[in-house]
């Protein structure tokens, strides 16, 4: 395993002319000033207020970090406050978690809003509640503050066109400083926010090869990623349009802590493991284990081999519960129930896309060969 750091910046494109936005002003206010232009050290991106009465904002990470020290830049957030769409309350900012793991498709961060620095105060921060439950073909908005606007809001429409691994594809449009910035549903609920564009295979110059696709997040990802830090964890900062709906799969599952009273690895091994009070280890697998239970690598500990030696090898850690599995001889899509690694089967894409919505094959991991004596078949979802 291994901790990942900030290499480029996530490459986002530039048109010579941008389209007029076709329902533009139905908008409602609230939801355009709830979309703020983010300042971080050289780096101008976007952002989306989740969550009001305490500020939290999300955006890229790597809107956050400064590409050499890899470290939090200083920021500064703009909110619109009149029809002229241009910011001009603004406010400082400060990192409160981030991660940036290009492998994995995890480039978030969450800033909260501090003291105002200049221009009128707002009363109140207007935020986006989350819809996790996104539709191909369903129209879609983004709210952004690309370079090509000179730092006054812009917004674009378009379709969902592809819903893959984790992203949202669609052609409304994403340009350099929009990253960070919300793209809403029909209903103004946030479903993911704008990272980069999709170029052809054989692209090769970013100036002159038109992209075939904008790219977001899709927000489900930024909501397993929050998760790890605790069961709902998420709940802090956001709030679910439908948290009915988004919590049905719970009903199936045994939330579980892996009580790890250290997690460590030896100077001679970037494997994990997880130290347990009764002097015990259970080992992670591979980094798509571990991260499906941490929010990175930075509380893992080096240990001497001999140290290490002292705790008893006992097992593998399985995938964390609530995870989407298969493995490659069995086309059956799984959930993880518990710790102990239980699966039990969805039965039919028609249910899995009721618990986990379109882009549910996105999130499904695959379990590699070696490791399915792990887990055991319990019994399939009703």
């Amino acid at each position: 395993m291994r901790n990942h750091r900030l290499s480029v910046w996530t490459a986002l494109t530039a048109l010579s002319m941008i389209a007029t936005p076709s329902y533009a002003a139905e908008l409602p206010f609230e939801v355009r000033q709830a979309s703020v232009i983010v300042q971080c050290g050289d780096k101008q991106g976007s952002g989306v207020v989740i969550n009001g009465s305490d500020g939290y904002v999300l955006t890229n990470a790597h809107v956050l970090l400064n590409e050499t020290t890899n470290q939090p830049d200083p920021c500064t957030l703009g909110f619109v406050s009149d029809q002229t769409y241009t910011p001009n309350s603004f406010y400082r900012a400060e990192s409160v978690k981030y991660v940036y793991d290009e492998a994995n498709n995890r480039d978030f961060a969450i800033l909260k809003i501090g003291r105002r620095i200049k221009g009128s105060p707002l009363s109140t921060f207007p935020y986006l509640m989350t819809d996790e439950f996104s539709e191909l073909g369903d129209p879609l908005t983004l709210i952004t503050y690309p370079r090509e606007t000179a730092g006054s809001q812009f917004v674009s429409t378009g379709t969902i066109d592809i819903l893959d691994q984790g992203t949202i594809r669609t052609d409304a449009f994403i340009g350099h400083g929009s990253s960070g910035g919300p793209g809403v549903d029909a209903r103004n609920h946030l479903i993911g926010i704008a990272r980069g564009v999709v170029y052809a295979v054989g692209a090769s110059n970013e100036a002159t090869d038109k992209p075939i696709n904008y790219q977001l997040v899709d927000i489900r990802n930024v909501i397993t990623w929050l998760d790890t830090s605790g069961t709902n964890a998420a709940d802090s900062f956001i709030t679910h349009a439908d948290p009915a709906r988004y919590q049905a799969w719970q009903a199936y599952v045994v939330p579980t802590d892996l009580s790890c009273q250290l997690l460590a690895k030896s100077l001679l091994s970037s494997t994990v493991y997880c130290l347990k009070s009764d002097h015990t280890r259970a080992v992670f697998p591979n980094d798509a284990t571990f991260i499906s239970w941490f929010p990175d690598f930075n509380a893992v500990t080096t240990l001497s081999v001999q140290d290490l030696a002292t705790y008893q090898l006992t097992s593998n850690v399985t995938l964390k519960t609530g995870s989407l599995v298969k493995i490659n001889t069995d086309p059956k899509v799984y959930l993880v129930a518990d710790s102990l690694g239980t699966l039990r089967w969805i039965q039919s894409e028609t249910r899995v896309r009721e618990l986990f919505g379109d882009g549910w094959a996105g999130f499904v991991k695959d379990i590699p060969v070696e490791f399915f004596p792990n887990y055991h078949i319990g019994d399939p979802l009703p």
